[in-house]
């Protein structure tokens, strides 16, 4: 979730220095995932709180340090959306948006019966809703 909505970018990299050389470190000693996979949490961590902060230059960059380090062990290679609703057939991927433009506009109408209807649809179907500053993002369970 961390790596949505950021747009990594691989000739800026301001964050990668000492993340690179922990993570060395950790690949080094007999290939200790734990500690790598805890500064790939790390990264994830200061992204969240730039991405907050509006501090876009430095969520890019520690979006591409997290794409690089974490290809080293085959993680975060996926498009962060198409992995988060995993693989849905776009019929499923329609009904879901329009339950969640339901709901929204239902909230908007201040009508919770029916907003809360399609969020009990959306339940059924293991769709787990994510509200942020007027947008409504959606993963699968």
């Amino acid at each position: 979730t961390a790596l949505r909505d950021v747009t990594p970018n691989m000739n800026v990299n301001i964050a990668m220095g000492d993340y690179q050389f922990r993570f060395n470190q950790a690949m080094d000693d007999d290939f200790n995932t734990p500690q790598a996979l805890a500064i790939l949490f790390e990264i994830s961590k200061a992204l969240n709180v730039a991405k907050v902060k509006n501090n876009h230059q430095l969520a890019n960059s520690l979006a591409s340090t997290i794409r690089f380090l974490g290809s080293i062990l085959g993680l975060f290679q996926q498009d962060p959306a198409a992995f988060l609703q995993g693989n849905i057939r776009s019929s499923e991927s329609e009904i879901i948006e329009a339950l969640i433009a339901q709901r929204n506009q239902a909230r908007i109408d201040k009508n919770w019966v029916l907003a809360d209807e399609a969020r009990d649809k959306l339940n059924e179907m293991k769709v787990v809703l994510e509200d942020s500053a007027g947008k409504t993002t959606w993963r699968k369970a």
